[in-house]
């Protein structure tokens, strides 16, 4: 058992986050259900899209291909939603996203 004060090997912080994540994906599907997201802090689910959203993107980059999210589980509309506030976010058009994929990005 480590004492106060000792850090953690990178083994343990990445098994660590990994439960965190689980127990928070268990809570909001648990909650889900209700659909009463209104009164959730805007901030916090701001923070946590833009990290989850540099994770993502950094194992892309490294040439880590995995899906970034459960097709099952999204809509189309969810999806779009999603998708045309992030795009509208960051100043980005759908056709420059067409472009940049036509050309082959390897990022």
């Amino acid at each position: 058992m480590k004492k106060a004060g000792d850090e953690m090997t990178v083994q343990e912080s990445k098994d660590n986050i990994e439960a965190k994540m689980a127990e928070l994906c268990a809570a909001l599907k648990q909650n889900a259900a209700m659909e009463q997201w209104g009164d959730l802090d805007n901030d916090k689910l701001k923070d946590l899209l833009t990290v989850l959203i540099r994770i993502y993107a950094s194992k892309v980059k490294a040439g880590i291909e995995a899906e970034p999210a459960s097709r099952t589980e999204l809509s189309q509309t969810d999806t779009s939603i999603f998708v045309d506030h992030l795009l509208r976010l960051v100043q980005v058009e759908l056709f420059e996203v067409q472009m940049w994929r036509s050309i082959g990005s390897k990022y």
